[in-house]
């Protein structure tokens, strides 16, 4: 009778929300399910309320209101059929809606992209008119800033210094043709007197003895090398037998020191004058071939007039490479000033391009003044 007392009963027309409200309300009926391993959420449970318990919950609903001391009434639960068929038409109207919202996105991506790509051309067309603006604006000030210029006076003053290097070029071809007949007398004597050496080095020949024929040959042989520096390679392949000799003599200090850079210098490739010049020459113009390959433009009047001068910067000073510094530079070797050629080759000394020549012409400095001192002494004291 107690038990009867504890029960709760619920009459057949109590309705959905007071069903909800006596198993506990929907957060515990959510809970409840969760454990059981029932898939649901609590807004789905407050539908109950209208549509009724779904058939697929009835078994856990059913031991939850056990449990709780309720009678379920007869209808509080969906017929399964109902159920299918309200689902049916859920998932019906949920796939023609689907089918209307996809369509709807597709023609909002197509609209998208459509503007998109319509953004891009006219952003792209925006950019090149102001490219093609820019380098129109940039050519007319370039225009504007050239103005008519006459060459005549720079052209004139051209042809005057080419006038001045073709005199000169004419004064030193005499000069050159004057120590080409000097030097071949002197070869002359040169063989002449090596015919006698040979058959006299140690004994009297006309008078003279052999430490006499010696120290001519020797001082011939000197003179010979230091006179043709400029037309022929020095060959100092009989110098030991000259260094041999005067050794045999007694030599102050500063001649033995002259033997001893001729003796360095015997086992160079000593160079002469022009074939130095030439050298230089063909460096100079192995780079302006390479520059010269490198430029495709078509060339005016001033491009021609400007490659006729290169000038190149060192240490914060101009300097021309032209003709006339070539000129220059053979009359400054062929005057035996070493030291000024040096100089003039290192101002125009990019990159090191002259390194081998400046020590060509230093080889060839110590070599002319170690044969002076030499010939000085034996012409002397010797």
């Amino acid at each position: 009778m107690a038990k009867k007392i504890s029960e709760k009963t619920m009459p057949e027309d109590k309705n959905m929300a007071d069903l909800i409200k006596s198993l506990g309300g929907a957060q515990r009926i959510y809970k409840y399910l969760l454990s059981k391993n029932k898939n649901i959420t609590v807004e789905s449970i407050y539908k109950w309320k209208k549509n009724g318990i779904p058939y697929r919950y009835r078994t856990a609903i059913e031991e939850l209101s056990t449990s709780n001391n309720i009678n379920l009434m007869d209808n509080a639960f969906l017929d399964k059929k109902d159920s299918d068929n309200k689902k049916t038409e859920i998932i019906s109207s949920t796939g023609n809606k689907n089918k209307i919202t996809f369509l709807n996105n597709i023609f909002l991506y197509l609209l998208l992209i459509f503007s998109i790509f319509l953004l891009i051309y006219i952003f792209y067309n925006n950019n090149n008119i102001n490219r093609v603006e820019e380098k129109i604006i940039k050519i007319e000030k370039i225009v504007s800033s050239i103005s008519p210029k006459d060459y005549s006076v720079e052209i004139k003053n051209f042809n005057n210094v080419n006038q001045i290097q073709n005199n000169k070029i004419t004064k030193n071809a005499s000069k050159i043709d004057e120590i080409s007949i000097s030097n071949n007398n002197l070869q002359s004597l040169i063989n002449e007197i090596q015919r006698e050496r040979s058959n006299s080095l140690s004994t009297q020949v006309q008078n003279i003895d052999a430490s006499k024929i010696n120290s001519i040959y020797s001082l011939l042989y000197l003179m010979n090398i230091k006179n043709d520096l400029q037309f022929s390679n020095p060959d100092l392949n009989e110098f030991n037998d000259i260094k041999s000799y005067l050794r045999s003599l007694t030599v102050p200090e500063n001649v033995e020191i002259a033997l001893n850079k001729l003796d360095q210098l015997s086992i160079l490739e000593l160079k002469s004058h022009n074939k130095i010049i030439d050298e230089i020459h063909n460096v100079e113009l192995k780079i302006n071939n390479i520059t010269n390959k490198n430029v495709n433009e078509e060339k005016t009047l001033l491009d021609k007039f400007k490659k006729l001068v290169k000038i190149t910067k060192t240490n914060n000073s101009t300097f021309v490479y032209t003709k006339s510094f070539q000129y220059n530079l053979i009359n400054t070797l062929s005057n035996h000033n070493y030291e000024k050629s040096i100089y003039e080759l290192n101002n125009i000394n990019q990159n090191g391009k002259f390194n081998e020549s400046i020590q060509d012409i230093k080889n060839l400095e110590m070599l002319y003044e170690s044969i002076n001192l030499i010939v000085k002494w034996l012409i002397f004291e010797g």
